[in-house]
């Protein structure tokens, strides 16, 4: 590890079809960077929350972002309307590309 951190952000996190799971991937990588963050004392902690997803899913990434918030450290949370990316196999990533498809016909 480097002798100084500036920055943490956590980008780690993807629908789970159980608890046991849903902390594995999580909430541990969650704690991580919480831990580093404080070690640290870095200048910021990033964190991707969403708005769209399984119902358990949202819900964890609602309370990792409180839990980030009450650290004290200075935080940094966006929440797009999904991420989808590699691995992701739900029902949101079945249907971004009609997402796309719509795009194309926006009035930006």
């Amino acid at each position: 590890m480097p002798n100084k951190i500036d920055y943490v952000i956590n980008l780690v996190g993807r629908p789970e079809n159980t608890a046991e799971k849903d902390k594995q991937t999580n909430w541990l990588p969650a704690q991580n960077a919480l831990t580093l963050a404080g070690k640290y004392r870095i200048k910021g902690l990033g964190f991707v929350q969403v708005k769209l997803g399984p119902k358990c899913f949202i819900q964890t990434k609602v309370d990792i972002a409180s839990e980030y918030q009450d650290s004290g450290l200075p935080v940094v949370i966006v929440n797009p309307t999904s991420v989808i990316g590699g691995g992701r196999d739900d029902f949101l990533s079945k249907i971004a590309p009609v997402f796309k498809l719509l795009g194309f016909f926006s009035s930006k």
